[in-house]
């Protein structure tokens, strides 16, 4: 059997239906999780960042350097 959330039957009981914020909820099902909604975005990494534990000498380096991914 497959499952998908509960059964609302008043609207009132789902908290989405409360209307108090700024913007509007969404709940999306789809193939590849909530990363597809994300709408937000990350930077590329500089040779800066993964320079940091071997820089401040506390925690483990990358085994990897910028230089290895920057062709991608």
């Amino acid at each position: 059997m497959l499952e998908r959330g509960r059964e609302v039957r008043h609207l009132k009981d789902y908290p989405t239906t409360v209307q108090e914020k700024p913007f509007d909820w969404i709940r999306g099902y789809q193939v590849g999780g909530k990363s597809l909604l994300w709408a937000r975005q990350t930077q590329r990494w500089s040779d800066f960042d993964f320079e940091g534990p071997a820089r401040d000498g506390f925690a483990v380096d990358w085994p990897i350097r910028y230089k290895d991914l920057a062709p991608w």
